[in-house]
């Protein structure tokens, strides 16, 4: 199986379980018992230290890092005259941006409200998680641009790293549903494969 079609694999089925999701959470307003008690549980072992962390960790999944991160990669990309990479880093990051603002809109899911948190509560939707979309978006995007080089183990596993350090810091902070991140996670992969196979950026 080729590159092509294992993206093409990849883009149905996440766009698949992403519309079962959303049509379970809007459509039926199903209430998963396991995003509770993840939630519980996560908050049942906060303290002040974390408390300090989760705040200024979550602001690496935000939208303003996000395109000021992809900004120092695009300069590198434009130095290096990699103008298809360069095309591919930036429409793939400001479009999934778009694509998850238009969802939220559409589904307006209401956030979480399981205790009393310290954190100021976003004053946008739910679903899906704007944090966990934006993060794996970057994380796969900038995985493909450097596919092949010297540093794509090294990427691979900050990439978990940084994937997982979100999600978790959103959840820590109770302002997002296990199920939003979950959503973001899919609606990112579909739409990045998605961008991937019409730039085709490494030609696959």
């Amino acid at each position: 199986m080729n590159k092509t079609k294992i993206l093409s694999f990849l883009k149905i089925f996440c766009l698949v379980i992403f519309s079962v999701l959303a049509i379970e959470i809007n459509y039926f307003h199903r209430e998963f018992l396991w995003d509770k008690l993840i939630l519980l549980y996560i908050h049942n072992y906060s303290n002040s230290w974390l408390n300090k962390l989760a705040p200024i960790l979550t602001n690496f999944g935000g939208l303003k890092l996000i395109l000021f991160f992809s900004f120092f990669i695009s300069l590198f990309l434009f130095i290096k005259k990699q103008k298809r990479l360069l095309t591919y880093l930036i429409t793939s990051i400001f479009t999934s941006a778009i694509v998850n603002f238009i969802i939220k809109i559409f589904f307006q899911r209401p956030r979480p409200n399981l205790w009393e948190s310290f954190y100021t509560q976003p004053s946008d939707f739910s679903f899906p998680s704007g944090h966990a979309m934006g993060s794996i978006s970057l994380a796969l995007t900038l995985l493909i641009i450097f596919w092949g080089s010297r540093w794509t183990l090294l990427l691979t596993i900050l990439a978990l790293f940084y994937i997982l350090t979100i999600a978790w810091t959103r959840l820590y902070l109770g302002v997002h549903y296990p199920s939003d991140i979950l959503g973001g996670w899919l609606l990112g992969i579909f739409w990045t494969t998605l961008i991937t196979l019409l730039l085709n950026p490494r030609k696959f």
